[in-house]
């Protein structure tokens, strides 16, 4: 995942479809990067099919939805994570159309205030194939991974996911 400048500050997983664990790899990387002793941010960017409190065996309560509509600010909706050095932004409340809410401009300023109190940002994404949320994100971000599940993803549905972050101008 490496620039010119080492890992990137802002990084978004996501894949083609649901349960390819972009969930369980966002949390593997973010605490790899804490471990070393980064600040680093997680945030559970999918509003659709949140999991990142799951995973961490945390109520979803407010996060990144409530910030992207005016509903608190990033210090107070940021939780301590399960390991040193790392921080976590769920979800939040599941809003009716989150497109909506990644298209009105305040992600920009949401990723851009994170970078600045964080060394990385990991936003773990929606699926990339019928939703507009990830291309959405990832053109707010300095780096896009896309997770394939090995055995279950097709190579066309791959190809068709990349296309699409391409498509508007990601670094994938």
């Amino acid at each position: 995942f490496s620039t010119s400048h080492g890992a990137p500050t802002s990084l978004m997983l996501t894949s083609a479809q649901a349960r390819e664990g972009k969930s369980t790899t966002a949390m593997a990387l973010a605490q790899a990067l804490a471990s070393v002793g980064a600040r680093v941010l997680l945030i559970d960017a999918d509003m659709r099919n949140p999991s990142i409190h799951k995973l961490l065996q945390r109520p979803l309560g407010s996060g990144l939805s409530n910030l992207l509509t005016g509903q608190g600010d990033l210090d107070s909706l940021v939780q301590e994570g399960s390991v040193p050095n790392l921080w976590v932004l769920m979800a939040g409340h599941i809003p009716p159309n989150p497109a909506e809410l990644l298209s009105a401009g305040t992600i920009d300023q949401v990723i851009r205030d994170a970078t600045s109190k964080f060394d990385h940002v990991i936003i773990d994404g929606p699926p990339v194939l019928g939703l507009a949320d990830a291309p959405l994100l990832t053109r707010v971000v300095e780096a896009t991974v896309l997770v394939v599940e090995s055995g279950r993803t097709r190579a066309t549905q791959a190809r068709h996911a990349i296309e699409r972050l391409l498509a508007v101008r990601g670094n994938v």
